[in-house]
């Protein structure tokens, strides 16, 4: 977990390594300090792919309206944050199942 650089305060990055083809669903980091919760969830192919070790950073929403600073982690909060990859795995070799049909 690290702390990612640029915008007016702190966001949270966190860099995977190279994931296993298994998990050919998504990659999360959650991230929180008791106030606050902060969570991203991508999709593999968004974070190109599980080979190349993705990254993942709380994206910076300064510009977005209704955002305040004070929402945003600071200096020196302690906190717990955990990071995962997920997989989807078809159980059926065609759709509808023929006994759906009938």
């Amino acid at each position: 977990m690290a702390v990612s650089g640029g915008g007016p305060y702190l966001r949270e990055q966190a860099t995977f390594a190279p994931i296993p083809s298994l998990y050919n669903k998504s990659v999360s980091l959650r991230y929180t300090d008791g106030r606050h919760i902060m969570q991203v969830t991508v999709s593999i192919a968004y974070a190109g792919g599980g080979s190349n070790a993705p990254v993942l950073a709380m994206p910076d929403l300064s510009g977005v309206a209704g955002w305040q600073t004070s929402f945003a982690y600071v200096t020196g909060a302690a906190g717990t944050w955990s990071a995962s990859a997920a997989w989807v795995r078809a159980c059926w070799s065609s759709w509808p199942p023929a006994s759906a049909l009938a």
